[in-house]
């Protein structure tokens, strides 16, 4: 990692609540460097240790958001994944083209947003709502635990990528 890496707020309080959703080179530099981070780190521990005192969800949320300089996360967990029966599609030049769909929803704790995800089965959509139906403006995925980052510029437009499998939460990120 370049030398004048610059270690914000927000990736030290990724590195203690969040470490898998951390750049790895970010998470790299911040080891070989602990000495010059650990105040920062070890607040944040603090914070952790009472979040085992089951500090809500929505505080740690807000915190990140407050961290992040007007930007707010929303962390959403799958729902029930349904596997569609195969279904027959005629394809221009071919008489048979075998196609199978799946879907899958997540959510998030307050149900205040929804990404809907239907994998085909060489790519997948990604279709994301808020619960108000207002539209999200310049905004982020973080799909973990493959740590993909995709952007968007409007929640009304779908984001097309490569097949997507094994999701065990997806982060929204935009600005407030």
């Amino acid at each position: 990692m370049n030398v004048n890496t610059k270690i914000t707020e927000e990736d030290i309080f990724k590195y203690v609540f969040y470490l898998e959703s951390l750049d790895a080179e970010k998470k790299s530099f911040i080891n070989d460097n602990y000495s010059k981070y650990v105040q920062e780190i070890e607040f944040c521990r603090e914070m952790k240790s009472e979040e085992e005192i089951e500090l809500p969800q929505i505080i740690i949320d807000k915190l990140l958001s407050r961290i992040c300089e007007n930007s707010k996360i929303i962390t959403l967990y799958p729902q029930i994944e349904k596997k569609n029966e195969q279904k027959m599609f005629l394809a221009a030049a071919s008489n048979t083209e075998e196609y199978q769909i799946s879907s899958l929803t997540l959510i998030d704790k307050n149900s205040d947003y929804l990404i809907k995800i239907l994998n085909y089965n060489q790519h997948s959509e990604i279709f994301v709502f808020s619960n108000d139906f207002s539209p999200i403006n310049k905004f982020n995925l973080t799909i973990l635990p493959q740590s993909l980052k995709l952007s968007n510029e409007d929640s009304a437009k779908l984001i097309t990528t490569e097949k997507l499998a094994n999701i065990e939460k997806i982060e929204l990120h935009y600005k407030v």
